[in-house]
C-alpha cells in the first residue's frame, strides 16, 4: 500500500464498486448540467472516489438520475 497525498492510493479506502473501463459496445450518454433544484436527493448507490471523476445515483421526488462528480485543483465539481 502506498500513501499519496494524504490519500490511500489502493485499498483499504476503496470500498464502492469502481467505473468499469471504456468498452466499445457501450454507448456514450450525454451529460447535462444540473438543473435548478437538482442538488438535492438521496444517494442511492455510488462508486468509489477514488479517481477524479465518480458516479451517484440520486433519488428527487420520484425521479432517478446520475450525478457525475470531478475532483479538479482540489475543487469539487457537480458536472
Amino acid at each position: 500500500m502506498s500513501w499519496v497525498l494524504g490519500h490511500w492510493r489502493f485499498p483499504p479506502h476503496c470500498t464502492a464498486p469502481h467505473v468499469s473501463a471504456v468498452r466499445p459496445h457501450y454507448d456514450q450518454l450525454t451529460w447535462h448540467p444540473p438543473r435548478r433544484g437538482e442538488a438535492g436527493g438521496r444517494v442511492v448507490k455510488w462508486t468509489c472516489d477514488c479517481t477524479e471523476v465518480f458516479y451517484e445515483l440520486i433519488a428527487l421526488g420520484g425521479l432517478r438520475f446520475i450525478r457525475r462528480t470531478a475532483l479538479r485543483a482540489g475543487k469539487t465539481v457537480i458536472c
